[in-house]
């Protein structure tokens, strides 16, 4: 009787797949939100958006220049005995002009690549993802203007020529979470949103009201992780219970995704504590 051996695993194809698939569920919500109805002006009736028949979706070859900047110095400074001390790396990166401006997330994004380092090895040290993330998207065109129900899809790189500056900014490998908002009828939606290594608490604020109108004060968005991010969204939601089991994203922390291994951790004080993929956002004004 003749036996049949499995192949090996194509790890790469896994996680292209994986990366597919959130993807298309993160333009479904994205395009969910943008169709949403408004709330209106004082006077004037409700209307949704109009839908629109287009996309563009932008891809980043690699991590944005600044996060290139100091994988590629940690990569010349990573020895047989590992990275140097932190204190050695900030006064290494700090000499760097085109880093002073982001100095306030240098640090959590190095302390959050160290972690990694100990976790994956050299690996953590990549600048892409392993596999041609707008090749991908090309393939299956035709599967995300049927999801969509678009009639047509474009993928560019950011480098191109007409790529706007702060497209540039924004866009890098990462990884898409949601954020449900637990206040009844408030008007507020589940959003779905693309993090990247080196977000801040302050930045995916700033991310959300730019996709929720509603929001004005930023001040006044609150953001929360659970305290199980296993089970704690898989609970029946009871109005107000996001403060017993859930914890406030603090203002200052950073953000580190691992695109590869779909995960989400946050940084707090030194620490990484694994947050998972979905998270809770009030809005008290």
């Amino acid at each position: 009787m003749l036996e049949k051996k499995a192949g090996d695993i194509d790890i790469v194809a896994m996680k292209a797949s994986n990366y597919l698939m959130e993807a298309a569920h993160s333009f479904r919500i994205y395009l969910k939100n943008h169709c949403a109805v408004r709330k209106p002006k004082k006077g004037e009736a409700p209307k949704p958006e109009r839908k629109p028949n287009k996309a563009v979706i932008w891809v980043a070859k690699e991590y944005p220049k600044w996060q290139h900047m100091i994988l590629s110095t940690l990569k010349e400074l990573n020895g047989p005995s590992g990275l140097p001390d932190n204190k050695v790396l900030s006064t290494k990166l700090s000499a760097i002009n085109d880093l002073k401006k982001y100095m306030k997330t240098v640090m959590p994004f190095v302390q959050a690549t160290r972690d990694n380092l100990q976790k994956i090895g050299p690996e953590a040290l990549s600048v892409a993802l392993p596999f041609d993330e707008a090749q991908l998207l090309e393939d299956n065109k035709q599967y995300l203007l049927n999801t969509l129900d678009l009639d047509a899809i474009e993928v560019k790189h950011t480098d191109s020529p007409d790529t706007p500056e702060k497209t540039i900014e924004d866009c890098a490998p990462g990884l898409t979470v949601t954020f449900t908002n637990p206040t009844p009828m408030s008007g507020l939606f589940t959003i779905s949103v693309t993090l990247v290594d080196g977000d801040t608490v302050e930045k995916i604020k700033a991310k959300i009201a730019k996709e929720i109108k509603a929001i004005k004060d930023i001040n006044a968005l609150k953001l929360w992780q659970y305290l199980d991010p296993a089970l704690g969204p898989r609970k029946i939601p009871v109005q107000g219970d996001h403060v017993t089991k859930c914890a406030e994203l603090i203002n200052g922390d950073g953000i580190r995704v691992h695109v590869e291994a779909s995960r989400i951790e946050l940084v707090q004080n030194g620490t990484n504590i694994d947050v998972g993929l979905q998270f809770v956002y009030t809005y008290d004004k």
